[in-house]
């Protein structure tokens, strides 16, 4: 009798342990996963109804559910820019990031080189946040900052440091 009650005491302890035990499994992760789109090679290009606004090309990208669009390799234009080159770029909103071997050659044929800038899409003005070379033929700046107004050519920069060479007459 004594056996069986030592019984009956363990089952009934073991199934209550049992129950009261959650049971996980390693292997998955209770991670929120937000990838909504991989690409490679990719154009793409924002149109309105009259014309082409802008293109951008990347050899790789992810974009997340947030909306952030990660590209490498990135080459973009438009009406204002010839060419705005970078090996990494993040697209949020308006805002193109860049960053590493920044550069940029607008339609006047002036050469912008940093490694971080971004670009304001809807203003058409870009920000270089670190220092940067401009080069336009012989004429070479150098500062620590800059603003640049694709669209209406104004810049406005600190610390510039230049070589600029005057017609001869």
């Amino acid at each position: 009798m004594r056996l069986e009650w030592l019984l009956t005491i363990s089952i009934v302890a073991i199934v209550s342990i049992s129950f009261s035990l959650k049971l996980k499994n390693s292997h998955t992760k209770n991670s929120s996963f937000s990838k909504e789109l991989e690409f490679v090679d990719t154009t793409f290009t924002q149109v309105d109804t009259a014309h082409m606004l802008n293109q951008t090309y990347a050899t790789y990208g992810i974009r997340y559910r947030d909306g952030v669009l990660n590209m490498r390799n990135i080459k973009y234009h438009n009406d204002s820019i010839k060419y705005l080159y970078a090996k990494n770029g993040k697209l949020v909103k308006d805002f193109i990031y860049l960053d590493n071997d920044v550069f940029m050659k607008d339609r006047n044929g002036s050469e912008y080189r940093t490694q971080h800038a971004y670009y304001n899409q809807k203003d058409k003005i870009l920000y270089i946040v670190s220092p940067f070379t401009i080069s336009r033929g012989k004429n070479i700046f150098r500062g620590d900052k800059l603003v640049y107004n694709t669209y209406l050519k104004d810049i406005s920069a600190k610390k510039i440091v230049g070589i600029f060479y005057t017609p001869q007459k």
